[in-house]
C-alpha cells in the first residue's frame, strides 16, 4: 500500500450482528476498529492485511530492503487513527494488543 489515504478513515463499531465473532466482548462493551483483517490470505487479499502483515514483520528483518515497508505500516496506522480521531477526539480508552514475543526474547518488538 503507498497511500495512508487507502486504509479507512472512520471506526467501526462491532455490534449485535458482528460480536458473535468475538466471545469475549460482553453486550455492554463498546469496540471500534479501523480495517479488518482476514487471516491466512496474505498481502494481496486487502489492505488491512498488506498494513498488519507489514506491521508483523520481525526485528530479524531489520536492516533488510523490505524493513521499509513496517516503518511505512506504522506511519500508516497512526495517520488512520489520527484522521479517525478527528480534531477533538472523544475520551477513550485504547487497548494495544501486546507484543508475540516476551521482553527477555531479541525478536521483542515494543
Amino acid at each position: 500500500m503507498t497511500s495512508d489515504v487507502a486504509f479507512p478513515d472512520r471506526f467501526t463499531e462491532i455490534d449485535e450482528l458482528t460480536r458473535p465473532d468475538h466471545y469475549w466482548l460482553t453486550d455492554d462493551d463498546r469496540c471500534y476498529f479501523l480495517g479488518e483483517y482476514t487471516a491466512g490470505r496474505g498481502y494481496s487479499y486487502s489492505q488491512t492485511n498488506q498494513l498488519i502483515l507489514n506491521f508483523k514483520k520481525s526485528l530479524d528483518r531489520q536492516g533488510k530492503p523490505e524493513w521499509h515497508y513496517k516503518q511505512s505500516a506504522l506511519l500508516q496506522a497512526a495517520a488512520s487513527f489520527r484522521r479517525a480521531l478527528g480534531k477533538d477526539p472523544p475520551a477513550h480508552v485504547f487497548v494495544p494488543m501486546p507484543p508475540s514475543k516476551a521482553r527477555g526474547d531479541p525478536l521483542h518488538d515494543d
